[in-house]
């Protein structure tokens, strides 16, 4: 069932709680909100510091068709992928905002680990970035240590069978969002 997004107030007590001081920048019902994370100073030029910032849009309706089979493909890490595609019916986006600055993707990692505490009925996270699906626990469960932890769900090992050939291609997808190239074995 849909759930209420909480108000600014409560993600702000549970950013607060994982990453220090944090500011509501913009808190709009039926649309989005954004809080400045202090802990993570981003420089501009002259010098100029700003914190960056996280994202949480409201509940949208999810539609799996819009995964095509290629993608559908590459779910090989989540148990029960098509049956949690079927029953899923609302998605919610996450993201950061003035954070390319950033050196690691702590804060990306915890914006999701937070969002997940907020929201007890969320089954699954799909990121589009890497096209990786993870359940709930998978996400949770995140074997890396605290500089590696996006590799968890930002990055998507792909393994292809070139039809009509023997040969195979290995890929990358996701290392683009953090500014490396991604890498392709053939």
């Amino acid at each position: 069932e849909r759930e209420n997004r909480p108000q600014g107030k409560v993600i702000q007590e549970a950013l607060n709680a994982r990453f220090g001081k944090t500011d509501i920048v913009a808190d709009v019902k039926k649309s989005l909100s954004t809080f400045a994370v202090w802990k993570f100073l981003v420089e501009y030029k002259d010098n100029q510091k700003v914190p960056a910032q996280v994202l949480m849009s409201d509940f949208e309706n999810f539609d799996a068709g819009t995964l095509d089979q290629m993608q559908r493909s590459q779910l090989w890490d989540c148990p029960n992928n098509e049956e949690i595609l079927a029953t899923c019916k609302y998605k919610l986006m996450l993201s950061d905002f003035l954070a390319s600055g950033l050196e690691y993707k702590e804060l990306l990692t915890g914006w999701l680990e937070t969002t997940l505490e907020l929201f007890p009925d969320c089954i699954a996270v799909w990121v589009p970035s890497s096209g990786k699906l993870l359940t709930r626990e998978q996400a949770l469960d995140n074997p890396w240590n605290e500089e590696c932890r996006f590799l968890h769900f930002g990055i998507n090992v792909r393994f292809f069978n070139i039809q009509g050939t023997n040969d195979m291609l290995v890929d990358s997808l996701g290392l683009y969002a953090i500014g490396l190239p991604d890498v392709q074995y053939h």
